[in-house]
């Protein structure tokens, strides 16, 4: 096969039909005037020059047949050569005549070489044939074993049947409460508990935080004799009007004389915490459910007694809390404060910067530890290594990992543990 340089800008090659030129006695009279120009080979064999045909180019030849994909090849392999069209000649070996493969694909013009739209057509067609190794590169880069270092540690789980479970007893609670009136010691016994916060915020500073906590304790005892039911009762009753009014808070960013009164401090408390942004709480409904609990527990003195804890999925939610927006004890962080005002050049503000994390994660880790006590399923021993990796104990978190490998080989959180163990034992080396 030969390449020939037509002149012509625009030169449309196709399948050669039969004509009347090309029978075997037009080729002999071509072949005596000296217009075959064949070796010795070929002419022994009988072989003559096919005729070539060109004429101006038509747009709708074979290629419109092609699938996009092979259009877009064809239209990448179709060029010229100093503005020349290259086509193609034939050497028909043999003596009869035999027509092209009508699976050829026939080459483009300059003309459609230099439309916009081929192109464009074309470097999409490359981009698109380059999308499945850009996906097998990502995928293999991610699945790749590496050391990294954590930003979070798993958060416990609610049930949601459980939660809703929980909030229909508390709501049962109250509204048998609303029916029947609650005993007087009851009701003295909720009086005071108001008054107290009202006395803690400075809001009624009638007697002391202590005067007032020495008559809850006394009201309590005597609240005890008659059972728990009462007691939860009258919980229950002050736990929806805390969530009505913390909610009313949240919409409008006045704290309510009722708020104060069941809750004392709480948005004050929610704001130091790092819990409360200006606009909502971090808590949920779950959470502040069991928040509130807590807090009327030990405050009557009855956070040790089964009946009055909260259930485990509202402990869940709370933890979730805790761990997801953990923050340094109250006294580190007056230290961490007054470091960070003392600090004058870049290596200073470093150290207070990993001085508050430590905090922060010695805080956390803490949580962890609380939580694992109550729910066996929360996965501690992973969570406490990510948590003194952050806070750079790399040998402590190095053994933490290694004991949650062991008991866990297979698992969802294996391949983190196995990198974060890796970047634990090379961080204590260098350590």
């Amino acid at each position: 096969m030969r390449f020939a340089c037509a002149k012509q800008p625009k030169l449309d090659p196709h399948a050669v039909r039969p004509a009347p030129t090309d029978d075997p006695g037009n080729r002999e009279r071509g072949a005596l005037a000296g217009d075959e120009h064949v070796d010795d080979d070929l002419r022994r064999e009988g072989q003559g020059i096919r005729r070539l045909n060109e004429h101006a180019a038509e747009r709708q030849v074979r290629r419109s047949s092609l699938p996009p994909l092979g259009r877009a090849f064809a239209d990448e392999l179709d060029f010229d050569v100093d503005g020349r069209t290259c086509v193609t000649t034939e050497i028909d070996q043999g003596s009869s005549f035999r027509r092209p493969d009508a699976r050829m694909i026939p080459l483009l013009t300059v003309g459609e070489a230099s439309n916009p739209s081929r192109v464009r057509e074309s470097r999409e067609a490359m981009w698109l044939a380059l999308v499945p190794i850009g996906v097998a590169i990502t995928l293999g880069l991610l699945l790749f074993p590496r050391q990294a270092l954590p930003d979070a540690v798993p958060l416990p789980m609610p049930d949601p049947t459980g939660l809703a479970r929980a909030a229909a007893v508390d709501h049962d609670l109250a509204e048998k409460a609303r029916r029947e009136s609650l005993p007087a010691n009851i009701r003295a016994l909720g009086s005071a508990l108001r008054e107290l916060h009202r006395v803690e915020v400075g809001a009624e500073p009638t007697r002391s935080v202590a005067q007032m906590r020495q008559a809850i304790d006394s009201l309590t005892a005597e609240a005890l004799v008659g059972g728990d039911e009462t007691l939860l009762r009258l919980r229950a009753v002050q736990l929806e009007s805390f969530l009505a009014e913390a909610r009313r808070f949240e919409a409008t960013r006045t704290q309510s004389a009722e708020l104060v009164s069941v809750a004392g401090g709480f948005v004050h408390s929610m704001q130091s915490e790092g819990w409360y942004d200006g606009r909502s709480f971090e808590a949920s409904d779950a959470a502040l459910r069991a928040m509130f609990k807590e807090m009327w527990n030990a405050v009557v003195g009855l956070d040790k007694r089964e009946s009055f804890r909260p259930s485990l999925d509202e402990e869940r939610a709370l933890y979730a809390l805790y761990l997801a927006h953990p923050h340094a004890a109250p006294a580190m962080r007056d230290a961490v404060a007054a470091a960070r005002r003392g600090a004058r050049d870049a290596r200073t503000c470093e150290a207070v910067a990993v001085l508050q994390r430590t905090a922060v994660e010695t805080w956390r880790i803490e949580r962890i530890s609380r939580l694992a006590a109550i729910d066996p399923q929360y996965p501690a021993a992973y969570a406490r290594g990510i948590a003194n990796l952050r806070r750079g104990e790399y040998a402590r978190a190095a053994d933490d990992l290694s004991a949650w490998l062991r008991d866990h080989p297979d698992g969802p959180l294996t391949l983190r543990a196995h990198n974060y163990l890796r970047a634990a034992v090379a961080a204590s080396r260098v350590q």
